[in-house]
C-alpha cells in the first residue's frame, strides 16, 4: 500500500542505478543504495509486479559505502554515485553495464576512466526563480536547490556562480531570467543568461559586466541573452551579444575549434578527448566514414585526418554553419559537410556502402529506426556508435542484431558521481 514502510534487500542495481529488491514477489526499485545492502523503504508507486520506493534508513551498510562529499547530496540528487569511492563507482557502472548487454555481448567492457572526478564540467546550466533564487533543478522535479557550488563543476563556474548570486541580490532585473549557463575552457568562460520577456533593457546587466571584470581578467569572458518562451528547452533561437568573447577557442588534437554558446560539446574535456580517439582508432587510411548527427563536426573533423574520405550530415543549420567553420578554417579537404536528414541525404551519396563505415552519435532518444534500416539495406560494413543513454543503445542493437554482431563494447566515464554512462559500440556486419 502506498506510504506503507517496507524492508528489503537490495539484489543489484539497474541501468538507471536504482536499487533492485523483492517484496512479496514484487520488483522494488530504491535510489541511493547499493548492492547487498538491507533497507528500509516507503512505497510511493504500486502496480501489480512493480513497486516504487524511497529510502527511509539503512539496516545493514554495504562495507564500500562512504559519506558524500557534496553538502547537496541529499537535496540535490544528481550525484548518485558520490556514496562510493570513484573508482568503485566506475567498477560498479561497467558491471551494471556488462549485465544489462549480457544476452547481446559476451567479451570484455573496456572501462576509460576520469581524469577528474570533481570540478571537471566545463558547462552548468544554472535554474533562476523570481530573480532570487539560483541553483540546480532537483533529480526528476523542478524545483530548485539554492545551491553555492556544484564539486563536479569547473572552478572558475563555481566563481561566476558566487557572482551572480550576489548580483541578483543586489539588483532588481525588469525581466523573468529563466537560467545562467555558464562554458568554460582554458580560463576563459561565456555567460549566457536566458531571459523569457521579448523586451529588454541591456542596462539591468551593467552591474553584472562590471561585478564580472572585477573579479576575473580583462577579455577572459563574454555575454550573450538569449530570448526563450519554451518550457522543454534551455536556449531558444534569439541570440543577442552584449559583451566580451563570443566564442571559445578550443584546441582538440590538430584542431583548432571555436565553440559557440549554442555549440555542443561534451561537458567533460578530459573523457572526450578519450573517446574521440579511441574512434578515430577504429578507423582506417582507406576508409570512407559517414557520420549521423554530427553537430558542429568536430568528430567528423578529426576522423577526417584519419579516413580517405567524411560525409557529415547534420540537421540543424546552425551546427553545420559551425562544422562548415571548423572545416575552413582547419584546411580540412576530405571532409563534406551535408545539411539535412539522414534519412534523405544518404541515398543521393555516391560512395561505396559496402565499404563504408557508419558513425552514429544520436540523442538521448536513441537513432531512428528508419536510419537503421537504410544502414541494414545499404550492407553498411560497420557501424560506430555513441551512446549517452544506454536503454535505446540496446534497443537499436536489438534491432541491428540479424545483420550485425558487437566486436567491441566500452564506457567511458563522462560523468564521474552521476548514474550517467557514456558508451562507445561497433558493430561488424555479419558474414
Amino acid at each position: 500500500m502506498i506510504n506503507d514502510i517496507i524492508e528489503i534487500k537490495i539484489v543489484k542495481l539497474n541501468i538507471n542505478f536504482e536499487g533492485i529488491g523483492f517484496y512479496n514477489n514484487k520488483k522494488v526499485c530504491v535510489k541511493n543504495v547499493l548492492p547487498n545492502e538491507v533497507v528500509r523503504a516507503k512505497i510511493v508507486y504500486e502496480k501489480e509486479s512493480f513497486i516504487s520506493a524511497i529510502l527511509v534508513k539503512i539496516i545493514v551498510k554495504n562495507p564500500l559505502r562512504i559519506k558524500p562529499k557534496c553538502k547537496y547530496y541529499n537535496y540535490c540528487g544528481g550525484c548518485h554515485l558520490q556514496i562510493l569511492e570513484p573508482l568503485e563507482a566506475l567498477k560498479l557502472k561497467g558491471s551494471v553495464i556488462k549485465d544489462y548487454f549480457n544476452e547481446l555481448f559476451y567479451g570484455e567492457i573496456l572501462i576509460n576512466k576520469s581524469d577528474n572526478v570533481f570540478n571537471y564540467r566545463n558547462k552548468v546550466s544554472f535554474s533562476v526563480k523570481n530573480n532570487l533564487i539560483i541553483g540546480l533543478k532537483k533529480d526528476n522535479s523542478n524545483e530548485i536547490v539554492n545551491i553555492d557550488e556544484c564539486i563536479i563543476s569547473n572552478e572558475i563556474i563555481n566563481k561566476v556562480l558566487i557572482v551572480l548570486k550576489t548580483f541578483l541580490q543586489e539588483k532588481k532585473i525588469d525581466v523573468q531570467i529563466k537560467y545562467f549557463v555558464v562554458r568554460e575552457f582554458d580560463g576563459c568562460f561565456i555567460l549566457t543568461i536566458v531571459v523569457k520577456d521579448k523586451l529588454l533593457y541591456i542596462d539591468d546587466f551593467d552591474l553584472l559586466v562590471e561585478k564580472l571584470k572585477a573579479n576575473f581578467r580583462k577579455n577572459t569572458f563574454g555575454i550573450f541573452i538569449n530570448h526563450n518562451l519554451s518550457k522543454n528547452e534551455i536556449f531558444g533561437n534569439n541570440w543577442q551579444h552584449i559583451y566580451g568573447l563570443s566564442s571559445l577557442n578550443i584546441k582538440l588534437n590538430c584542431l583548432d575549434i571555436n565553440v559557440h554558446p549554442y555549440s555542443f560539446l561534451q561537458v567533460n574535456y578530459n573523457v572526450a578527448q578519450k573517446l574521440y580517439n579511441r574512434v578515430v582508432n577504429f578507423i582506417e587510411n582507406k576508409d570512407i566514414v559517414i557520420e549521423g548527427y554530427s553537430g558542429a563536426g568536430i568528430l567528423s573533423a578529426l576522423m577526417a585526418s584519419k579516413a580517405k574520405e567524411v560525409y557529415s550530415i547534420e540537421i540543424n543549420k546552425k551546427a553545420t554553419s559551425d562544422a562548415n567553420l571548423l572545416k575552413k578554417k582547419n584546411k580540412i579537404l576530405n571532409l563534406h559537410n551535408i545539411n539535412g536528414s539522414c534519412l534523405n541525404v544518404i541515398p543521393e551519396l555516391n560512395v561505396n556502402f559496402k565499404e563504408s563505415i557508419f558513425v552514429l552519435d544520436p540523442p538521448q532518444s536513441g537513432c531512428d529506426k528508419k536510419i537503421l534500416d537504410t544502414i541494414i539495406q545499404k550492407r553498411i560494413k560497420k557501424i560506430i556508435y555513441i551512446s549517452c543513454n544506454p536503454y535505446t543503445l540496446k534497443q537499436n542493437i536489438y534491432y541491428l542484431k540479424e545483420f550485425y554482431d558487437i566486436k567491441n563494447l566500452e564506457i567511458f566515464d563522462m560523468f564521474p558521481n552521476t548514474a550517467h554512462i557514456e558508451c562507445l559500440c561497433v558493430l561488424n556486419l555479419k558474414q
